[in-house]
């Protein structure tokens, strides 16, 4: 149905025999038309592995001969599977796979190390990309751009590393300067994810690991609130994408990955990113399926999932998902558990927020209750009890129980918080608004009697 749109469509297909052959003999400045001719038709006129054919032979100072040579070789010596499709044939995914060894080997140790670990992130997180400045941090100091606890001699190995494999054209980096990314093609992506052996899957799998475990967005002063969005909204497209893409789901039996989760709810929240941090619900129930329902790390998850639900206004699906995290931490941990204890105060929070008000000061009391039989009356969290069942009683209009109720709070965080802490001026902040809703409804309440006499 394109055509029905009204759009300029442009088809993308392969290119016709002469423009691979003009091609193969530009780059590798030949003139055997014949070689060039036997090259293209092996690699089906398939643009990207033209490309690659063309600069393997261009780095490597080979003949297309020459390269017809080692592709037969190279097949021979190595199991090379058929990418699906209907251009995609045997030739075309060694090219593809010879391209990015080739590149490698004539690499230094360090720099090729550094060059593996980059293609491992390219070919297993988001097929949109890698953030530039995660496989090269050297890209924000040429930005004029502070990074603090960089490490030189790395970065300068990770950005000779880059820069070879852009050179050898093994993948592509965005123009854009304010945003730079930096891609490999599904294709070859997939083709060197089929290379790999036992051992070469788990080294890039800890790789790539290891690069959304270093991303690390307290770097940036507080201040910079631009730099610190960029990346919490990165991470979110990353973790996402692990959720999401097939052959990447591995990485979430790694710690890393969980960590990493609770890091990128933890920021989003603090930026106000509730709408982005949902997309995140696809890798918290994938994790569910590696770690278990009942695990406690996906008990966490949960509930800051239900968190950037109800910070989103989503207060149905938060209150669901709120209800299903306090039923398994009841289950699993016992009444009495300070996680259980913080799943009900939450619970308790978005049925005030939805207006169910009986339903949260019910469970409110209850968390009181229970915080102080367990913390005991001076503990924090219960100030903060205190101060939140005091709040749902001013909203249901029971202004006396919330100033009665502040007051004592007030006291208390006075003697054991002290006077300039910001949770005894967050609580006088309440009681003051409190006894000015009380103090306007005696006012209203005058006015209706005097209206009435008259």
């Amino acid at each position: 149905g394109w055509e029905d749109q009204g759009w300029n469509s442009i088809k993308v297909g392969v290119f016709d025999r002469s423009e691979s052959i003009n091609y193969l003999l530009t780059v590798t400045k030949s003139d055997d038309r014949d070689a060039a001719d036997a090259l293209a038709e092996r690699l089906g006129d398939l643009p990207l592995a033209i490309a690659q054919a063309a600069a393997t032979a261009r780095n490597g100072d080979l003949s297309l001969v020459q390269y017809l040579d080692r592709l037969d070789s190279y097949r021979s010596e190595r199991v090379i599977r058929p990418v699906p499709g209907d251009y995609y044939t045997d030739d075309v995914a060694t090219a593809l796979c010879m391209a990015i060894e080739y590149a490698l080997e004539n690499l230094e140790d360090e720099t090729k190390q550094a060059a593996q670990r980059q293609l491992a992130a390219l070919a297993l997180l988001a097929e949109s990309g890698v953030p530039t400045r995660w496989l090269d941090p050297i890209i924000e100091q040429q930005d004029n751009r502070e990074v603090q606890d960089t490490n030189r001699a790395e970065d300068e190995t990770a950005h000779e590393a880059l820069t070879e494999l852009i050179h050898r054209s093994i993948v592509q980096q965005s123009a854009d300067k304010s945003k730079r990314v930096t891609t490999i093609h599904r294709l070859e992506a997939e083709v060197w994810r089929d290379s790999w052996n036992e051992s070469d899957r788990t080294d890039a799998f800890e790789s790539a690991a290891t690069l959304l475990a270093q991303v690390d967005i307290e770097s940036f002063p507080s201040n910079d609130v631009a730099s610190r969005r960029s990346d919490t909204l990165d991470l979110i497209e990353q973790l996402r994408s692990i959720g999401k893409q097939e052959h990447s789901r591995q990485l979430l039996r790694y710690e890393q990955i969980t960590k990493t989760t609770f890091h990128a709810f933890l920021h989003a929240y603090n930026l106000r990113l509730a709408f982005e941090a949902i997309a995140l619900k696809t890798t918290v129930k994938a994790l569910q399926h590696v770690m278990g329902p009942d695990h406690p790390d996906t008990l966490i998850l949960c509930n800051n999932l239900a968190g950037a639900y109800k910070s989103a206004g989503r207060l149905t699906q938060a209150i669901t998902l709120y209800e299903q995290v306090l039923t398994d931490r009841t289950r699993i941990l016992g009444n009495d558990h300070p996680q259980t204890l913080t799943s009900r105060n939450n619970l308790a929070y978005a049925y005030e927020s939805a207006g169910r008000l009986t339903q949260a000061i019910a469970l409110y009391e209850q968390v009181l209750t229970d915080r102080t039989r367990i913390l005991g009356n001076d503990h924090p969290q219960t100030l903060s009890s205190r101060n939140n069942l005091a709040g749902a009683y001013q909203r249901s209009s029971l202004l006396d129980e919330a100033i009665q109720l502040f007051e004592q709070t007030l006291h208390d965080c006075i003697r054991v918080l002290g006077e300039a802490h910001p949770f005894t001026a967050t609580v006088r902040e309440n009681l003051e608004a409190a006894k000015r809703e009380l103090e306007q409804q005696e006012e209203d309440s005058a006015n209706e009697e005097r209206e009435q006499e008259d």
